[in-house]
């Protein structure tokens, strides 16, 4: 692990104590990661059962950490036939 996936892992844990207050233990940890031109981004998960995900990207050029929560609201399951012969066809795109 190098000093910008800490960083990341970090910021999250700071944020999340910061916002919830006295919060249980917890562990951060990195679901992906990727550079993209001068721009590194995390995608960071909780074992916390609040069901968010945190994209924290670092800007390059500017020297600057954001982050962004997202919240899980639904997750529906699509199987391959369906969206072939259902979907698709009624979703012109």
């Amino acid at each position: 692990m190098d000093e910008k996936d800490r960083s990341a892992l970090s910021i999250v844990t700071y944020w999340l104590r910061k916002k919830i207050g006295r919060t249980p233990s917890f562990d951060c940890f990195i679901i992906w990661k990727a550079k993209v031109l001068q721009n590194w981004k995390y995608i960071i998960g909780t074992n916390l059962p609040d069901n968010e995900m945190y994209e924290v990207t670092y800007d390059g050029f500017r020297h600057f950490w954001y982050l962004s929560a997202y919240k899980e609201y639904e997750r529906t399951k699509y199987m391959d036939d369906t969206v072939r012969a259902e979907i698709l066809r009624k979703v012109e795109l």
